[in-house]
């Protein structure tokens, strides 16, 4: 059957699994927002959570935009997708590295790493920024296969990035009830991020810039609202 290789799902059921994916990510980070703003207030300290629980998100995120882009999408767009998304997970990790610090010098406290979530996030601060410079490579060098292991490793990193929030939620003196809030609507966006990933294949055929014809055959039917053997579908691939 048409897209076959992507368990029969068509760019309209990719659409639903994003609109799911941008529930839970909303969801997520304006849940952390409230909790930092009833918990901290209006403090330095409050950026770091903020932003780091947002980057961590981002890149949960991240790991779906080859997979739910649609085949019908071109390759170019979703690589964009996929580098904005994680480049902004990046950029928000950084600002978040930096609030800390900046609070620790304000306390005079050392910048040494004392608890577990401190270390998880040293770890997965430099995991980080080891990938998103393998992925810009990857990105500037499109269409040339290096680096295979780029895609393997980036959810280990998001791995020991939720480890890095979930410990840095539970050493906090916020009420057990907070937490466990908290940790279950950040399992919701895990769980979600996990399901998609085992639902849809990765594109491979994108990954070398080309269709396959069940994929062509997909464009033609979709391409333009049209059904196939209709004007619209008979030259899909011109649109």
């Amino acid at each position: 059957g048409i897209n076959a290789e992507y368990g029969g799902l068509p760019d309209r059921a990719m659409g639903f699994e994003s609109s799911i994916l941008w529930v839970a990510s909303s969801v997520t980070v304006l849940s952390f927002m409230l909790w930092v703003s009833v918990e901290f207030g209006s403090v330095l300290f409050s950026v770091h959570p903020v932003m780091m629980s947002s980057s961590c998100v981002c890149m949960l995120s991240g790991l779906t935009v080859y997979r739910i882009g649609g085949v019908t999408t071109p390759l170019g767009t979703i690589r964009k997708r996929h580098a904005f998304v994680m480049g902004s997970a990046a950029v928000l990790a950084v600002v978040g590295v930096c609030a800390i610090l900046a609070n620790k010098n304000r306390l005079g406290k050392s910048w040494a790493p004392g608890t577990i979530h401190a270390l998880l996030g040293l770890i997965g601060i430099g995991l980080m920024m080891m990938q998103v410079s393998v992925g810009a490579i990857k990105f500037i060098n499109a269409g040339i296969s290096m680096h295979s292991w780029h895609g393997v490793v980036g959810p280990m990193i998001a791995a020991v990035f939720a480890c890095a929030a979930c410990t840095g939620l539970w050493e906090t003196s916020t009420a057990f009830s907070g937490k466990l809030i908290l940790s279950m609507i950040s399992t919701c966006l895990i769980v979600t991020v996990t399901v998609i990933r085992f639902r849809i294949p990765f594109m491979r055929t994108q990954e070398h810039g080309e269709l396959t014809t069940e994929e062509r055959q997909f464009q033609r039917a979709y391409a333009g609202g049209g059904s196939k053997g209709s004007s619209a579908a008979e030259f899909a691939d011109d649109l």
